[in-house]
């Protein structure tokens, strides 16, 4: 079995360009099911393998307390051995072709409540302890918190694609694709502000940069993010993706169309953009708790 597990290895390795890190985790599975089999049986023997097999050994993953993701890939490890296997001639079958991968669980998107980021003020938004923040971190925290773009996008956004008397911004998200996103009209003091400050240059391509001309450093833009958060709220985790999710989940549970949340974030399907669903309905537990006559 050596010899097959090495060959394999080589296969992945050389001709289908895999990363060395992935062979690597390719080897330690395959090793791992193959322990198991011969702590079950008397030997391995690759033809001999079941599906049945293949099953046990991902239940007794699973009673390990083995995430479903790391499962589902060790499962791929195996799918990719013997379809290897197959395709030489040393098995007739594949015996992980057809096992289903385990369901992982949703995880619930994580966000700031709004009543911890803003005040309102006769219907002016404004940033809760933004005396912390300068004008450009102030103008970085709004334009995550309004249009739900990603860290990248912010720091990629390009000077010219900022049109304020539009009310809208212009992004490239990712596999090249642009998108247009609407600019309240709340946060113009602030844009405006910091347009007018010594933070910002009208000669610069991109509309942040540094004091050297240069674009933010991603790590830059993360503890800003980070320090205005933990200023203002007990929310375990702050980034700028907390400041997106954020974003669409007070949409949702303001009762905004899910299929304009979508086209808002830049999501490809709406299988992405319906995690947040799970954050809406929990919202609407609350209100009906504390609002029906028999919510107790």
């Amino acid at each position: 079995m050596d010899a097959f597990f090495e060959k394999f290895l080589k296969h992945i390795l050389v001709l289908q360009n895999y990363s060395q890190h992935s062979v690597t985790a390719y080897k330690k599975d395959l090793e791992q099911f193959r322990v198991f089999i011969e702590a079950n049986a008397s030997a391995f023997d690759c033809k001999n393998i079941t599906k049945v097999d293949i099953r046990s050994w991902m239940v007794s993953l699973h009673q390990d307390g083995m995430a479903p993701s790391t499962i589902n890939r060790k499962l791929s490890a195996l799918n990719s051995f013997f379809k290897y296997l197959k395709k030489e001639g040393v098995v007739k079958v594949n015996p992980a072709q057809t096992i289903t991968k385990i369901k992982s669980p949703k995880r619930l998107a994580e966000f700031v409540p709004s009543s911890d980021l803003v005040e309102e003020n006769n219907g002016v938004l404004n940033l809760k302890h933004s005396d912390k923040l300068n004008l450009q971190e102030q103008a970085i925290i709004l334009l995550f918190y309004t249009t739900g773009i990603r860290r990248a996008e912010l720091i990629s956004l390009k000077r010219d694609a900022v049109d304020l008397s539009q009310l809208k911004i212009v992004v490239m998200g990712k596999r090249m694709k642009e998108r247009s996103i609407p600019l309240l009209r709340q946060i113009l003091p602030t844009i405006k502000a910091y347009m007018d400050s010594e933070f910002y240059s009208s000669e610069n391509m991109c509309f942040f940069h540094n004091k050297k001309g240069e674009l933010l450093d991603p790590k830059f833009v993360y503890n800003v993010v980070n320090k205005y958060i933990h200023c203002c709220s007990n929310t375990a985790k702050a980034s700028p993706h907390i400041l997106r999710h954020s974003f669409a989940t007070h949409l949702l549970n303001n009762g905004a169309d899910i299929n304009g949340i979508k086209e808002l974030l830049g999501h490809s399907s709406l299988a992405a953009t319906q995690v947040y669903t799970h954050n809406s309905i929990d919202g609407l537990k609350q209100v009906i708790k504390k609002a029906h006559p028999r919510g107790e």
